[in-house]
């Protein structure tokens, strides 16, 4: 077997373990994310229980975050490294597609989940209250509801952060949801919905790098 071809395998071989890594890492993060969601239920019901209750409660949930966001950290590594074996750009090997009826659009989602940007195009302020902006990826969703009587104002571009990102509040420009995170997987779709639940814009990423590209890419270095 010749380098070239040694070379493939080994890639291709790279590509189903970090894919299997991801499913599994994936699994876990629901498995966290639904722990965090039942321990901010008992927070909510402080005012009847005692402090050392809602103490070990927040505590344990602190924790749990800390967890979750270390797997994320750890899969975007993962990602990286094979990246940066297989010599590319993480903008090349991904494919972005979006749409929408007016001039409130889904400019950009980061591939990471480290934010999603909304852009009003428009000349007037586009009232956004009640509005959703959900994210989902790998079997996972992330929703964040606009408070009543949000505007985005002519010509900003609003970018709503994951709570690690750790990017300070703006309330023109940046938002960040406490204890949000947005998912992210070889496909990402992000939707707008209006007050009505209707999917008024859109923005769909995919990963679309495979060994065939790799291929392409060995036999051009052949050619030189």
């Amino acid at each position: 077997m010749d380098s070239k071809s040694l070379q493939l395998r080994e890639l291709a071989i790279e590509n189903a373990l970090l894919q299997r890594r991801n499913a599994r890492l994936q699994e876990t993060n629901v498995g966290l994310n639904r722990r965090i969601e039942e321990l901010e239920g008992m927070l909510r019901l402080s005012n009847e229980v005692g402090d050392s209750r809602v103490r070990v409660a927040r505590q344990a949930r602190d924790i749990w975050i800390q967890e979750r966001d270390d797997r994320i950290a750890e899969l975007e590594l993962e990602n990286e490294k094979l990246t940066s074996r297989l010599g590319l750009n993480s903008a090349q090997m991904w494919t972005s597609t979006g749409g929408g009826m007016g001039d409130l659009i889904i400019e950009e989602q980061d591939f990471k989940g480290k934010f999603i940007r909304i852009y009003n195009k428009g000349d007037e302020p586009f009232s956004v209250g009640n509005w959703v902006v959900r994210s989902t990826a790998g079997g996972l969703e992330t929703k964040v509801k606009f408070k009543p009587g949000s505007e985005i104002a002519p010509g900003v571009h609003l970018t709503i952060w994951s709570s690690n990102a750790n990017i300070e509040y703006e309330p023109s420009e940046n938002f960040v949801f406490k204890y949000k995170i947005w998912p992210h997987d070889r496909c990402i779709r992000t939707e707008l919905l209006n007050s009505a639940g209707e999917v008024f814009a859109w923005r769909e990423c995919v990963f679309n790098q495979n060994l065939n590209a790799v291929k392409e890419e060995l036999k051009e270095e052949e050619k030189q």
